[in-house]
């Protein structure tokens, strides 16, 4: 096995050759768990990833934060491996291989519309941003006046105000829609 591989994170024993990262592939390996990290904790609740792997993810994360390292892809789809079947699914559906299915349009196309899949209150869902208190981490957000008034956690430290919009999965804001100008 290649240096830096284990089972931990090559399961099934493949060469990471067998994928096609580029650097879109990169930022969009990065996209994808930006929008699965949130699923992490209920994974390891319900035992389908490892005391080990969750902290390898939350040590991948932190780095991919601090510095922009792509993370591991291999560990990646283990931990999250509905997420990586449903994805190749988007890909072969827009034309792509299986080996290429960490495009950018493929990532973006299946987790802006990631209803849940069986998971309850695991979809995506696009808010507005209400309130932001200062000094914290915390956004008031309400989608349309049907829904009431919920927190979500601005994890990933972006750059939010009253009135933009953004997507928010498991109470997690994932990114801000960037409106186009008008002309």
């Amino acid at each position: 096995m290649p240096e830096g591989q284990n089972s931990l994170n090559n399961p099934n024993n493949k060469p990471m050759e067998d994928r096609k990262m580029g650097k879109d592939s990169e930022s969009a390996l990065k996209m994808h768990f930006l929008y699965a990290f949130p699923c992490l904790e209920g994974r390891l609740a319900r035992g389908s990833v490892t005391d080990e792997e969750f902290s390898a993810l939350e040590e991948s994360l932190k780095k991919m934060l601090e510095n922009g390292q792509c993370p591991d892809f291999t560990l990646i789809c283990k931990a999250f491996p509905e997420a990586k079947e449903d994805l190749e699914k988007v890909a072969q559906k827009n034309g792509r291989t299986v080996a290429e299915s960490f495009h950018p349009k493929d990532v973006e196309e299946f987790w802006h519309s990631h209803d849940g899949r069986g998971f309850p209150g695991c979809g995506v869902i696009i808010y507005t941003v209400r309130e932001v208190e200062s000094g914290k981490i915390i956004i008031k957000i309400q989608r349309g006046d049907e829904f009431p008034q919920v927190n979500a956690v601005n994890r990933y430290s972006l750059p939010l105000r009253v009135g933009d919009r953004v997507f928010v999965h498991l109470h997690t804001v994932i990114e801000k829609i960037e409106e186009s100008p008008k002309s």
